[in-house]
């Protein structure tokens, strides 16, 4: 959220300490939980609550169609995903329930918030599934991974795909949604996903939606789910199109 400096608390914490620069990795975890308990209190002030439907929203930046300031949307990219995922870490990091509320809140509201049917894992309905993920993995809430499997076997039932339409991009397109599926397919130990998200795979353009190197966009997160499915598949032609495209000249913008 546009509202602090992202490396001022990190500066003033270690300012206060200034002879001593090398911190052993409790000593930094412990400066970065203070940092964080900072940026959530600062956060929380521009919460608003609705305390009857037990909702919560914030008024910001986000984008739709063009920038624009108004209330959060459902989207990962830019919208209650996000805060959810620091709420829901925070708690884990600090073993706090106080943040409890807040995350019934966030929920409520991103259960309610219209959403597109997209197969995108910063878009639409689908960007629900990776942070419920990371509940249930951080803070073992069932009823997070029972909503992200409902989502996902939504998309699947909704969502025939057919190929050169979808996207070779990590965050406009459809490769990071093939990872949140992967790591579904992990936890859930139910092989369908692993299967569609092959399928998506196997039908992505041929070219990056962004032609340039880069993983948010570009060639790289094609790369590294190339690696993901040569690990699952054992599947050495992947591994040989991951060399290959490692040493290829830089792509030529069109």
């Amino acid at each position: 959220m546009n509202i602090y400096n992202p490396y001022k608390y990190i500066n003033d914490l270690k300012n206060q300490n200034s002879n001593k620069y090398i911190y052993t990795g409790l000593e930094l975890n412990g400066k970065i939980i203070q940092a964080c308990q900072k940026i959530e209190k600062k956060i929380f002030k521009r919460a608003i609550f609705n305390k009857k439907t037990n909702t919560v929203n914030w008024i910001d930046i986000k984008l739709d169609q063009d920038w624009n300031v108004g209330i959060l949307n459902n989207n990962m990219y830019d919208g209650l995903p996000g805060i959810f995922i620091f709420y829901v870490a925070l708690k884990y990091i600090t073993k706090n329930h106080k943040y409890d509320y807040v995350i019934e809140c966030i929920k409520n509201s991103i259960y309610t918030i219209p959403s597109e049917d997209i197969l995108s894992a910063f878009f639409g309905k689908g960007s629900l599934i990776y942070p419920l993920l990371v509940d249930y993995r951080l803070n073992n809430d069932i009823n997070s991974l029972n909503v992200a499997v409902e989502i996902a076997d939504m998309l699947i039932e909704k969502k025939p795909i057919n190929n050169g339409e979808l996207k070779n991009d990590w965050i406009h397109g459809h490769n990071s949604i093939i990872k949140v599926l992967l790591l579904l397919s992990e936890i859930t130990e139910d092989e369908k996903y692993r299967k569609f998200s092959l399928e998506i795979f196997e039908k992505l353009s041929e070219e990056p939606y962004f032609n340039f190197r880069g993983f948010g966009h570009g060639i790289y997160s094609y790369v590294h789910l190339l690696s993901k499915f040569n690990r699952i598949d054992k599947a050495n032609s992947l591994l040989h199109k991951i060399k290959e495209s490692y040493f290829e000249e830089e792509p030529k913008k069109q």
